[in-house]
């Protein structure tokens, strides 16, 4: 369990567990920093756009019930926003609604993925990532997410190979694997 904190900013706590299968994680995560609304009158409409659509929205803390795009009945002042979404970076920022007013936020999510490509040989190698079979021979995800991945390589009469990748995002990442074999000839003269 970690918590980061730090005074001014909203807390935020994640899970990560790593064993032999998954030896590295990595937690993607901008602060986002405490607002604290002055006492006004009203209320203003905070409208909240995102590339990709679909994006959770948290204001001031509260995750919100809709996702984007949407619009929000926020008292008047300023608040505290995220938008997150699954294999996307969280765009954090502030925002200023003024009273019978409306503020419009577009948040752009860069991706937290890659293009991973992992070719083995022989054709018959089973392709392993964090324990799961993911294919034989060749293994290509267009949107692998950031991470590290225990890589098992694997086929009959050869030698293993493992290995730990990581994953940066926007980085293709391509690995070959030629195994060794684990067989050779004998000769009985007799």
């Amino acid at each position: 369990r970690v918590i980061l904190s730090r005074d001014g900013y909203y807390p935020h706590e994640a899970q990560v567990q790593l064993t032999a299968d998954v030896p590295v994680d990595t937690i993607d995560h901008v602060m986002a920093r405490e607002v604290t609304n002055a006492a006004s009158d009203g209320t203003g409409l905070m409208v909240v756009k995102s590339t990709p659509e679909n994006a959770e929205v948290i204001i001031d803390g509260v995750i919100q019930q809709k996702r984007t795009p949407s619009t929000y009945e926020v008292p008047a002042g300023n608040h505290s926003l995220r938008v997150r979404r699954k294999a996307y970076l969280d765009y954090t920022g502030e925002v200023s609604v003024s009273p019978t007013d409306f503020a419009s936020i577009n948040a752009v999510l860069k991706p937290n993925f890659a293009e991973v490509v992992i070719n083995a040989q022989p054709a018959s190698a089973e392709i392993r990532l964090n324990g799961r079979r993911v294919g034989t021979g060749a293994y290509r995800n267009a949107q692998q997410a950031s991470g590290g991945y225990r890589v098992e390589v694997t086929a009959p009469l050869h030698h293993p190979v493992k290995k730990t990748i990581f994953v940066s995002a926007g980085e293709p990442l391509l690995r070959e694997f030629a195994l060794k074999p684990a067989f050779g000839t004998i000769d009985i003269l007799v």
